[in-house]
């Protein structure tokens, strides 16, 4: 996938996995050029704090993802982070906020609608 920040064009690759203290999904990007293959940045943020009712209740059947804010600071404005998540993740449903934390949405199981 293809992102534009810092006048420069990047090609990444999105990774999943699920951080150790909560399982909650954890994603990041990585650069895929041969010559600098590194971590790009997260796209996830995890926070224990707020609590799983939160993160899984509000959209049932979904996961609230928090999006990090280095993430966002790759763009010019919140609302193109989201965009392209919304264009590029393809579990994600719908973008949001939980208390004011920029986040998006993936499906859990394959009973949620959309």
């Amino acid at each position: 996938m293809k992102l534009e920040a810092f006048n420069k064009e990047y090609i990444l690759e999105l990774f999943k996995s699920n951080y150790v203290n909560n399982n909650r999904t954890y994603f990041w990007l990585v650069d895929t050029d041969p010559a600098e293959y590194w971590p790009f940045c997260d796209l996830s943020e995890n926070h224990p704090e707020i609590p799983d009712s939160e993160i899984f209740g509000r959209l049932p059947g979904h996961e609230a993802i928090i999006i990090d804010n280095d993430f966002i600071m790759c763009f010019d404005s919140t609302r193109e982070a989201k965009l392209w998540i919304k264009d590029n993740i393809p579990e994600c449903v719908i973008t949001w906020d939980i208390d004011w934390r920029d986040c998006f949405y993936i499906k859990t199981n394959t009973e949620a609608t959309e």
